[in-house]
């Protein structure tokens, strides 16, 4: 089971269907980035002692082409640095693909994917080292498998941009999400005085962390008391926050708008949120769930 190019992705004991899925997403980077067997010949070749036998078996090259082309003193030196990068970079890409085989749905359909759109994931995530970033990056391609088109590019090159802290801010901050089933729309509900709270459910977010994270384009903080408004497509609908979902009815005959406070999750953000996997905060549910029957909404649990 699991017969591959990459003899470094181990899919043994994988269920049949996920083994099959992920040999298709293999199969469809392998293709658009332009790979055969190379990733994993540089790997196993890089524990090969002679620098001249593995030049030659991952570049087709010999030596002496080689500094003709880098004709400068240290040309040797620079071609093992070269090589030890691009090593670096194929190890970095194998450790993501195999972080995403976990989240890959049996529906998926990696074939549909933009070529395009993974060259560019490759080009960017071949530099994610950091063990916790390499999950969130294989997060976006399982998402991206599973529903083609889930990611755009901008939103690629803007993960690109993160450090571990903004992850980890930016994630926080997803702890606050509830999703909308009918019109696939996932909000924040922080109140605009959530610094007057006494329950301390929003102690991990402050106004100098939301400047933050809007300055870097994931959300947009409101200015105005009110706060942000987000409107569902029918008087009745679902929403949900970790495994709870409620049945969802307004009342008001005019509006079918939820108040939702002091943060609104812009596109970029919207996608990055489906990559968030914090723990959920105790009492925000029924915090949230009180305040929206506070503002004339019907909602009842439904598991």
């Amino acid at each position: 089971m699991g017969e591959n190019n990459f003899s470094l992705i181990n899919l043994d004991g994988l269920p049949q269907a996920t083994a099959d899925i992920a040999n298709k997403l293999i199969d469809k980077i392998s293709s658009a980035v332009g790979w055969c067997t190379e990733p994993s010949q540089i790997v196993r070749l890089a524990k090969a002692n002679s620098k001249a036998r593995f030049i030659k078996e991952t570049t087709n090259l010999d030596i002496e082409h080689l500094k003709n082309n880098f004709p400068a003193p240290d040309s040797q030196a620079f071609i093992g640095r070269s090589l030890g990068e691009e090593r670096k970079k194929q190890e970095n890409t194998l450790s993501i693909i195999k972080k995403t085989i976990p989240f890959l749905k049996e529906t998926a359909k990696p074939q549909d994917i933009d070529n395009d759109w993974i060259l560019n994931f490759n080009d960017k995530s071949k530099l994610i080292s950091e063990e916790s970033m390499q999950e969130h990056w294989a997060r976006i391609l399982a998402e991206e498998a599973n529903q083609p088109q889930s990611f755009s590019k901008r939103t690629v090159n803007l993960m690109a941009e993160l450090d571990k802290r903004d992850a980890e801010a930016f994630t926080n901050l997803c702890a606050f999400k509830w999703e909308i089933f009918d019109s696939n729309k996932q909000f924040l509900f922080v109140p605009y005085d959530f610094k007057n709270d006494t329950s301390n459910l929003f102690n991990k977010i402050n106004f100098d962390l939301l400047i933050h994270l809007e300055s870097i384009g994931l959300i947009k903080k409101a200015t105005l008391s009110e706060g942000f408004l987000i409107t569902c497509d029918s008087k009745k609908s679902q929403i949900k926050y970790a495994n709870s979902s409620y049945s969802l009815e307004f009342q008001n005959e005019t509006t079918n708008d939820i108040i939702i406070g002091t943060v609104l999750l812009i596109p970029m953000g919207e996608e990055l949120s489906k990559i968030c996997n914090p723990e959920p905060i105790a009492g925000f549910e029924e915090y949230t769930i009180e305040a929206l029957r506070n503002q004339g909404i019907t909602l009842n649990k439904i598991n």
